[in-house]
């Protein structure tokens, strides 16, 4: 099994930048890919991010993010710096964006 992971509190802890270097093997700076061969889909990035979970049951541990967009056909800019419409923890609101 493949996890993805940060090396925080060396590079920031956000797992759209850590996911979208895994898809695109790039930074943000647009320089070309390094080593584009060894580049995760999307859905491999996502899966290896959460534990390969990819639906919410009945009694799951409800640590999670609504998201703006979805993650498997926004442009790769948008992917990067993904917003977030709303976080809960353990089933409770921590954030809510405009609209929710």
């Amino acid at each position: 099994m493949l996890a993805l992971g940060s090396d925080a509190p060396v590079a920031r802890l956000d797992p759209w930048l850590t996911m979208s270097a895994a898809t695109t093997r790039s930074s943000l700076d647009g320089r070309a890919p390094w080593h584009p061969e060894q580049a995760l889909t999307r859905e491999q990035s996502l899966s290896a991010s959460t534990r390969r979970r990819r639906r919410i049951r009945a009694w799951d541990a409800a640590d999670i993010a609504v998201l703006d967009g979805d993650p498997l056909t926004v442009p790769d800019a948008v992917f990067a710096q993904m917003p977030v419409a709303a976080t809960l923890v353990a089933g409770r609101f921590t954030h809510r964006g405009q609209g929710i």
